[in-house]
């Protein structure tokens, strides 16, 4: 039963991030054991320790948005300016567990041009969202940050 209902929840959550533009893949979401409280607590405290200053935090709704960092982001060889910034939905699948869906989102512009996307390929995908839930889940679960 435990199960069904946490497939639910991450289809459920795939869905809703479907309709923002938030593609979920395996790097971007975790279940993390520890009360939804402390998890929520724990991704707007990550996200602001990375330097990003938050722009919505509903509790309620599980929503946590960053303002966009200047000079962040993973563009790798570029020249222009660039920006990241950081969405997050929490959700609570019982009262030890929450599940964490984060985005990390890249933009880029030269003199010639808006602003862009950036897309990270697999390998860096892994190693910036692992590195950023690491540091969730260590948070959630009161341990400190290495």
């Amino acid at each position: 039963m435990k199960k069904w209902i946490q497939m639910t929840v991450l289809v459920l959550l795939a869905a809703g991030c479907a309709g923002t533009g938030m593609q979920v893949t395996e790097n971007k979401k975790r279940s993390i054991a520890a009360d939804y409280d402390s998890t929520f607590e724990a991704v707007q405290g990550y996200i602001q320790e990375r330097g990003f200053s938050i722009m919505k935090a509903d509790k309620v709704k599980g929503q946590i948005e960053s303002q966009y960092r200047e000079g962040a982001g993973w563009a790798e060889g570029f020249t222009g300016d660039k920006r990241a910034k950081v969405i997050a939905r929490v959700t609570k699948v019982d009262e030890g567990t929450t599940d964490v869906v984060v985005n990390l989102i890249s933009e880029v512009r030269d003199q010639y041009s808006g602003w862009q996307s950036v897309e990270m390929d697999v390998s860096k995908e892994q190693i910036y969202y692992s590195r950023f839930m690491e540091g969730i889940v260590a948070r959630a679960e009161g341990r400190s940050i290495k």
